[in-house]
């Protein structure tokens, strides 16, 4: 099936069509969709809204947001309003859904992500751990609440077999310490599409690529084969810079 997971922020005229189809799904009222829709496009890492996209058609999407109606404000940041088109699930897009959303989130230095359900079988297949049950916020019912750990992995969206050579845009560098205690570094691509590429680089390219912008990605089978980039030129502000950290790191 050929879809793609999006960011709100990266297409913001569809903010009022998704407000209304999220409350086509959930029943919440739209214009509590819009507003939080809304704050998403400050740029904060939460609240946060995902959709997936075949062609022009919304067949699934979610949230993340501060409380999803519980009384437990110490459990956050939550999932919420995850829902797949019936017609386009049993094609992994729920998955894939919760695995972009998890790593934007660890790249936004979020290690715990909740979640608030009554399912009890479901989200243990996407590596959610029951957590604890919590009270709703009418004070009395309660309902299951989960817990992942967000960590930083590669990335490669669905793009096609085979190799290709992509033009990407370099947006940002994070990193997170593994359990052994060493330091991963990684760098967060896009390409003209508004599609989303986690690469894991080392430390030494991590510093390099602050002062980098562009540059292209190889693909091959939906993993990461190359990143290839140009240094600044003479006349970029950044060039003594670059060659006196390059100086320092060595050559890639």
């Amino acid at each position: 099936m050929n879809y793609k997971i999006i960011k709100l922020t990266d297409r913001p005229e569809l903010l009022d069509e998704a407000a209304r189809w999220f409350n086509s799904k959930w029943g919440v009222p739209t214009e509590a969709y819009i507003d939080s829709m809304t704050d998403s496009l400050s740029g904060s890492a939460v609240p946060r809204w995902y959709l997936a996209m075949d062609d022009e058609r919304i067949i699934g999407g979610c949230g993340v947001i501060k409380n999803d109606f519980h009384l437990r404000p110490d459990l956050t940041p939550n999932l919420c309003a995850l829902y797949v088109e019936e017609d386009c699930r049993c094609h992994g897009i729920a998955g894939e859904l919760m695995d972009f959303v998890c790593q934007d989130m660890a790249s936004c230095g979020i290690k715990d992500m909740f979640l608030l359900t009554d399912h009890t079988s479901f989200y243990e297949r996407y590596g959610w751990e029951f957590f604890v049950m919590v009270k709703n916020d009418d004070g009395e019912s309660e309902s299951r609440m989960y817990k992942r750990v967000t960590k930083l992995k590669n990335y490669i969206p669905d793009i096609g077999d085979g190799e290709h050579t992509i033009d990407v845009r370099i947006r940002r560098q994070p990193y997170q310490v593994n359990d052994r205690g060493e330091l991963e570094c990684f760098v967060v691509l896009q390409d003209k599409d508004k599609r989303y590429y986690v690469v894991s680089t080392t430390y030494e390219q991590s510093k390099e690529l602050d002062m980098i912008t562009e540059g292209t990605l190889t693909v091959k089978n939906r993993e990461a084969v190359s990143l290839n980039y140009s240094p600044p030129s003479p006349d970029d502000e950044d060039y003594d810079e670059y060659y006196s950290l390059k100086g320092c790191f060595g050559a890639l």
